[in-house]
């Protein structure tokens, strides 16, 4: 019975953090919208998200 609840709760995980990605993404998004002249480390302090987060989503975007 173990397994079964640990296979139900990984599998949504993907799901998880793919949602936490696409959020992420969005905040990185508004924020150079909103602030088109920051740096990246402006970003990582102003969103507390890591240097790379920034970096992978905002050249997503270019």
């Amino acid at each position: 019975m173990k397994d079964l609840a640990y296979k139900n709760n990984h599998a949504n995980s993907g799901l998880r953090t793919k949602s936490i990605g696409q959020h992420n993404r969005q905040r990185v998004l508004e924020y150079f919208e909103e602030n088109p002249n920051s740096t990246v480390k402006e970003a990582v302090y102003a969103l507390g998200l890591s240097r790379d987060t920034i970096r992978i989503h905002r050249k997503r975007d270019s």
